[in-house]
């Protein structure tokens, strides 16, 4: 569940238009079937992409942990866990379709239904995409008519009613309170910021930002709250109106408004100095010099405010299950039984899946 997400996410930061990808293949001609379940060509040239995408964010990755440029990667030439890149991506786009199967699967076993309202979600939610995220470009130009791209998201939906029916708070082993208390205070962390982009700044203005962020951290240290040092700073940089800093109630809302939640880099809210954060005292005030960016940061106590708890529920779930519900579903693939059909999956080639320059 969590890495089909991931994928999905990083595909909502990409605006596409018409390529070419693959070879005519019939309607709805069977590529790969699990069992019963049977998935056509464009079903799977629909995994075959998101699998593509998943593969550029991993080789980005690494690109970046060993500190090389990624303005222009061949990817074809890469390799992802000792594999070729391009039999990893075919790789996952099967592991993809044995999960959407094996969660259906384990669904039906265990009595767990697709109601009405999980439908609605799955469909307004892939309607979004299509219509406004460009993903009508897309998949249309990779053989993906938008009738096969809602049946993938509402099939991929089986993941969550699985997730909830086994791990949820009504669930058959659900994740104790506790679990969820010592995974929000263990993983994440509570901090207001205020961060200030310095890629494209001068030394000289990268120095005066540094002296403006040090004035704020003395007042901080000297008792000065962090809700009036972001109404200083929103001034300061002439925006007409400060941002609200009226404390919410703990529940329906946080009580510092302005402070947010961040994890490791593996986690659903990643943040570069995650380390750097979490080395702070509770209370602490720094300027952390981050690539890119000056950050003042203020440390808090995550634990302090019941609204984290119940709102972050579903992440902390999946933080504690990891890919357990996951590697359950393509167990169950497994038993089923995967058979490729090699003359319609062999149209699909992982090199002509072509991405068009970005709008400046």
């Amino acid at each position: 569940m969590k890495s089909l997400k991931r994928i999905m996410a990083v595909a909502l930061a990409l605006v596409f238009v018409v390529t070419v990808f693959a070879g005519c293949h019939k309607k709805n001609e069977t590529a790969v079937k699990i069992g019963d379940y049977k998935f056509t060509s464009g079903y799977y040239s629909c995994a075959l992409v998101f699998a593509d995408i998943e593969g550029r964010n991993e080789v980005t990755k690494q690109f970046e942990e060993k500190g090389k440029d990624t303005t222009d990667i061949d990817y074809l030439k890469q390799k992802i866990d000792g594999t070729s890149y391009e039999k990893w991506v075919k790789n996952k786009a099967i592991e993809i379709l044995k999960e959407n199967a094996g969660y259906k699967a384990l669904c039906k076993e265990k009595g767990f239904k697709m109601t009405a309202d999980n439908k609605s979600t799955s469909e307004s939610y892939a309607n979004s995409n299509w219509d406004y995220m460009g993903y009508a470009d897309l998949f249309t130009a990779n053989g993906v008519s938008k009738e096969t791209y809602l049946k993938f998201t509402l099939d991929s939906y089986y993941s969550q009613i699985y997730f909830d029916g086994i791990y949820g708070k009504d669930g058959t082993n659900p994740i104790s309170e506790e679990e969820l208390k010592t995974t929000l205070k263990d993983k994440f962390c509570l901090i207001d910021r205020i961060s200030v982009d310095i890629s494209d700044l001068e030394d000289e203005d990268i120095a005066a930002k540094k002296e403006q962020l040090n004035g704020y951290l003395e007042k901080l240290n000297n008792g000065a709250s962090f809700a009036d040092i972001f109404v200083e700073y929103d001034l300061a940089e002439g925006k007409e109106e400060a941002r609200n800093v009226t404390p919410g109630d703990g529940k329906e809302s946080p009580i510092d408004p302005n402070a947010e939640v961040v994890g490791d880099s593996e986690s659903s809210m990643p943040c570069d100095y995650y380390d750097e954060i979490t080395a702070m005292q509770i209370g602490e005030n720094k300027i952390i010099e981050a690539e890119n960016e000056l950050v003042l940061v203020k440390r808090l106590d995550i634990m302090s405010d019941g609204y984290y708890l119940t709102q972050y529920d579903e992440t902390l779930r999946s933080e504690v299950v990891g890919d357990k519900a996951d590697e359950e579903a393509r167990k169950k693939a497994d038993e089923l039984g995967v058979t490729e059909i090699k003359k319609a999956v062999n149209l699909f080639k992982v090199k002509n899946i072509t991405y068009p320059e970005q709008e400046s």
